[in-house]
């Protein structure tokens, strides 16, 4: 479990680096806008959904180490263009290919995890690791600002030498992980199963809308807080990173406190909260309330992630497969996101409707979408 955990640190650090560095990046070094920057979202992001179906198929060819190890080599020659020719093109497509990389990379790091554990300490375990990968974000975010304003290559270069740095602990996982046999007596009963299916199909579509928020902010933070509110570019992105950082706390509540487990009023309460945190960042009235959104963003993303995860997970025994849709539905909301945030801004370039009310618009229909579809399954719950 040790070593599978550093192996989750140092990818989560160093993805982090590039994956929400990238637009902090791009905009000091590169001069993109805030359109340019959701443009780049949309591209980076889309291939993740590829890389995460592709995870369960090519792990049953190649073995979950052999592919994993070939993952990290690829990782690192993805990255050498981007040092060597410093360009928007060169960010774009070797941005598209490190993603789909990553999209292989975290359901075969997830289906370590708790593979082989019984329910009681798949528990802990996936409490654990949503720990240390979300531990690792604010860290990443906070050393991005030092390294892009050190130098144009340093948030790269640093990036590469922890993917290289990781292949050692890498090379100790077991060839394959061993999973609790199906017929296991701890497994969980019938009618558990098909609550957890029921929360499940919630907590995943609640998983699509709070990534598309979450991707939406990825891309346009730099702006809010650089140009709107004037913050340095040394102190932005560690700013950006207080949603990652209530995350870390709800995940560490949520591992300490298990009385949530199986209820339907949590998903309730982030489904409200999420939009309500997103408007308040976007609005960019203040620091004050770009933080308080952060804030409330941040503790509901923390509870939408970590139950369609468990859920996830605990209904299919840990396989790859499992965190393989987990991750495809995180993708969505990459390619969604963006996308709705772009027309929305689109609407309002006209000025009849200020870029707020656009992105509302926008960004307002997935939302609600999501959320109805969230709504059914619980509603279904509720009613027996």
């Amino acid at each position: 479990m040790t070593r599978i955990l550093i192996v989750t640190m140092l990818e989560s650090f160093a993805g982090i680096l590039v994956q929400r560095g990238i637009f902090f990046y791009s905009k000091e070094h590169l001069a993109f806008t805030k359109v340019d920057n959701l443009w780049l979202a949309l591209a980076t992001g889309a291939p993740y959904v590829l890389g995460a179906l592709a995870s369960h198929p090519l792990s049953r060819r190649l073995g979950e180490r052999r592919l994993l190890l070939l993952l990290l080599v690829g990782q690192i020659l993805s990255l050498v263009p981007i040092i060597a020719a410093p360009h928007a093109t060169t960010l774009f497509i070797c941005g598209a290919v490190f993603s789909i990389l990553v999209g292989v990379k975290w359901p075969l790091v997830e289906s370590y995890v708790s593979a082989g554990l019984e329910p009681s300490r798949q528990f802990q375990a996936v409490g654990v690791f949503n720990i240390t990968w979300s531990g690792a974000v604010p860290l990443a975010l906070a050393a991005a600002g030092l390294l892009i304003w050190a130098a144009p290559w340093a948030l790269f270069v640093a990036a590469l030498a922890v993917f290289a740095l990781n292949l050692l602990p890498t090379l100790g996982l077991p060839a394959v992980p061993v999973h609790l046999p199906d017929d296991h007596p701890q497994r969980p009963d019938g009618a558990t199963l098909g609550r957890y299916r029921s929360l499940l199909t919630a907590s995943r579509a609640l998983l699509v809308s709070s990534y598309c928020l979450m991707w939406i902010l990825a891309a346009v933070l730099p702006d809010i807080l650089i140009e709107s509110l004037g913050i340095s570019l040394l102190l932005a992105p560690a700013l950006a990173a207080l949603p990652d950082l209530m995350r870390l706390g709800m995940f560490i509540l949520l591992t300490v406190r298990s009385q949530w487990h199986g209820r339907v009023w949590p998903l309730v309460v982030a489904a409200a909260a999420m939009p309500i945190g997103f408007l308040a960042i976007m609005s960019s009235r203040g620091l004050g309330m770009v933080l308080g959104g952060e804030i409330v963003f941040g503790l509901a993303i923390g509870m939408v992630y970590y139950a369609a995860l468990y859920y996830a997970l605990a209904s299919k025994n840990a396989s790859v497969e499992a965190g393989g849709a987990h991750e495809a539905l995180i993708g969505a909301g990459f390619i969604f996101g963006p996308t709705a945030c772009l027309i929305g801004i689109y609407l309002s370039s006209g000025g009849a409707m200020s870029v707020l009310t656009g992105t509302v618009t926008g960004v307002g229909p997935l939302i609600l979408a999501t959320t109805v579809m969230a709504a059914w399954p619980l509603l279904k719950l509720r009613g027996r």
